[in-house]
């Protein structure tokens, strides 16, 4: 590693590249590191898979869904055992318009919203309510 302090350079020598990204995460387990772009892994195996992608590819993948597949195409919920059933609940919604700040010496805050209307719905599974 090369390092500058004004017109000297230094160079130092750096036995294990895990090591001088440690501090990055919030483990406390001994972590891998990527040569090429420096991210950490928990495990060898993981920067294995990782490195064949990061040496052919540019640093950001994208993977796209399927367009054949309509199922892989379809943003959908999974975890339905996080969900909570409630008997009423609220859906609330507010309007409002900018008006411009009159006081012109705070450049902060450059418009103020105004209220100008809002609904409130109650729902419910029950037909009686």
């Amino acid at each position: 590693m090369l390092l500058q302090d004004e017109s000297v350079f230094h160079y130092i020598l750096v036995k294990d590249v895990s090591r001088l990204v440690y501090g990055r995460t919030k483990s406390h387990v001994k972590n891998y590191a990527c040569l090429s772009c420096f991210r950490s892994f928990s495990s060898q195996r993981v920067l294995d898979n990782h490195t064949e992608l990061c040496l052919n590819f540019n640093s950001q993948q994208i993977n796209f869904p399927d367009p054949d597949d309509p199922q892989a195409c379809t943003l959908s919920f999974r975890a339905h055992n996080t969900e909570h059933v409630h008997a009423f609940y609220l859906v609330a919604d507010m309007e409002s318009f900018l008006v411009p700040n009159e006081n012109v010496d705070d450049a902060t805050v450059i418009d103020t919203h105004q209220l100008s209307g809002f609904c409130l719905q109650r729902v419910t599974q029950y037909d009686e309510y």
